[in-house]
């Protein structure tokens, strides 16, 4: 089972580098300012295909990106590790930035109620 898993690693990479297309679309509409935050331009909900039912979606391609690595590695021990590390990590990160966004605007897309992996958290 695992060799064929194999072969359906490396063709996750170009299906998730999709998303940062859409992701630095959005980051760009929120970093409009250019990084500078004393400024006074306001921050952008972002909207794309990607943004729909969760509020981090390259933090979902990002896990989903090391996943395809641990599957095209065999699921061996370090790509294990590094996949439950980056899941760890960016899990809570993605959790407090749709607090952020739930806290910040009153227009929030209701259909987004999940920060970083649809339909679990």
């Amino acid at each position: 089972v695992l060799r064929k898993l194999r072969r359906y690693g490396p063709s996750m990479k170009p299906t998730t580098q999709l998303k940062n297309y859409g992701n630095s679309f959005g980051a760009a509409l929120i970093d409009s300012n250019g990084g500078n935050f004393t400024t006074s331009k306001p921050y952008y909900i972002p909207h794309s295909p990607f943004f729909r039912y969760v509020s981090c979606p390259n933090f979902a391609g990002e896990i989903l990106e090391w996943f395809g690595f641990a599957m095209a590695s065999e699921f061996s021990y370090p790509s294990v590790a590094f996949l439950v590390y980056t899941a760890a990590n960016l899990i809570p990160r993605g959790v407090a930035h749709h607090e952020w966004y739930l806290r910040k605007f009153d227009n929030y897309p209701k259909e987004r109620r999940w920060a970083v992996i649809p339909f679990v958290v």
